[in-house]
């Protein structure tokens, strides 16, 4: 296996234990980024020099005994509508951001304290929105990698950085993950800072980390939070008590392999002593998403109405639609939307505080053409909501694409438990 194949909490213990230093591992993502992303075009930049010399202080820091944590010398890619000190933000465009960013947005911070090594840019769609990107799956070419954060999902992948930022306003961290073969985690809406950030949506918008597994994306969960994350704090992988399942909304509009997958891994549990329950949502997903769709039209017209007024040729398709929508919409009707994202959060967090755990799937189905970045029809009620959810690889289809699965719940502490053991089942 090589250094950049392993989780971050197999090469931190080679980090400490002196078999790598932080210097070789940032040479080999480098040189992982020199081999495949003119191909894959997963990066808008690289950070080469500042790499290189933040390996430096880091390694000697350690060696020196000061210790930030699991993530101290990991080099990990940053979507660009976040801000990194002496970079541009350019949000997925040629034309935005005149000048390199004064300061790194707060997660960023947060990132750089915990010891983490900013090694460059990941691509966006146009300001995390719905056209596009030039980012290739690194899983297959001809695939999306999805969006908004597809480069964020690809590099991590393509094994070019052990995690990366991205945010989800509709499907954006989940989405990609998933069509990449990667973990991505939404955590509760408002609890990472988005000073620094582009905003896309400011009642939806949820920065959160892509990684190669769940135990990964906690670690870089808890660095964007703040804290540090030591091993002895990552919740143990274990077989669930009781699981909750539902056959409304997401079955019905998913793809056979999905639905293999999902029956397939919750007879499996079930097997193992995991008790099944299946519910009813308490609320129509169809509501949700066209009010999800509202409230994100309005907030990103009123982002987005100076520039696009000087100049609407700017924007591309989808998004020059998603902000005509929005203009279109009156305030009252914006408030109607957002009164009913209110009594949403109010009943799902009762709804999965009385339930547990919710296993769904993250996706409609594997990884779509190019033409698009895919369905996120599952992702955004929990947007919407803005209750955790935690996606991961489950298995598989016929043509040995990754299938992901989500957990969606109050206590992150479980989610990350039941995707653990679950993660464990597909690897064995």
């Amino acid at each position: 296996m090589s250094l950049c194949d392993q989780s971050i909490l197999e090469i931190s213990k080679c980090i400490r234990n002196g078999s790598v230093s932080i210097t070789q591992l940032v040479e080999a993502s480098l040189d992982q980024i020199d081999a495949r992303d003119a191909d894959l075009k997963a990066f808008v930049e690289v950070c080469p020099s500042r790499a290189r010399e933040d390996a430096r202080i880091l390694q000697a820091e350690l060696d020196g005994q000061h210790d930030r944590g699991l993530l101290h010398g990991i080099p990990i890619g940053v979507k660009d509508i976040v801000d990194v000190a002496g970079v541009y933000t350019r949000g997925g465009t040629n034309w935005y951001g005149e000048d390199p960013a004064a300061e790194d947005a707060s997660l960023v911070a947060n990132l750089r304290a915990a010891g983490a090594i900013i090694i460059g840019k990941t691509v966006t769609t146009e300001f995390a929105g719905f056209d596009p990107s030039p980012t290739y799956n690194p899983l297959d070419p001809s695939r999306t990698p999805g969006g908004s954060s597809s480069g964020s999902a690809a590099s991590v992948a393509a094994r070019m950085c052990f995690m990366a930022v991205g945010t989800q306003t509709g499907g954006s961290i989940n989405r990609p993950a998933s069509y990449c073969g990667v973990a991505g985690f939404k955590p509760r809406f408002g609890t990472i800072s988005t000073d620094g950030v582009i905003p896309l949506s400011q009642s939806l918008d949820h920065p959160g980390p892509i990684a190669k597994r769940s135990s990964d994306c906690w670690i870089g969960w808890q660095a964007m939070l703040g804290n540090k994350a030591t091993s002895n704090e990552i919740p143990a992988a274990v077989l669930p008590n009781t699981l909750t399942v539902t056959r409304d909304f997401f079955i019905h509009k998913c793809d056979q392999s999905v639905i293999d997958v999902y029956d397939s891994l919750t007879t499996s549990m079930a097997d193992r002593g995991t008790r099944i329950e299946t519910i009813e949502l308490p609320v129509d997903f169809d509501d949700i998403l066209a009010m999800h769709r509202r409230i994100m039209s309005f907030e990103a017209s009123r982002v987005h109405e100076h520039d696009f007024r000087i100049d609407p040729s700017r924007y591309s398709f989808h998004f020059r639609q998603l902000i005509e929508e929005g203009l279109a919409l009156s305030k009252s009707s914006f408030q109607e939307a957002s009164r009913f994202q209110f009594q949403v959060k109010r009943i799902m967090d009762e709804f999965l505080q009385e339930n547990g755990p919710l296993l769904i799937p993250a996706t409609t189905g594997a990884a779509p053409g190019r033409e698009s970045t895919g369905d996120p029809r599952f992702n955004s009620p929990w947007s919407f909501s803005g209750i955790p959810s935690l996606s991961f690889v489950a298995g598989a289809d016929n043509k040995m694409f990754p299938i992901c699965l989500q957990l969606v719940g109050n206590d992150p502490s479980q989610l990350f438990s039941t995707a653990g053991f679950i993660e464990s089942l597909v690897v064995s």
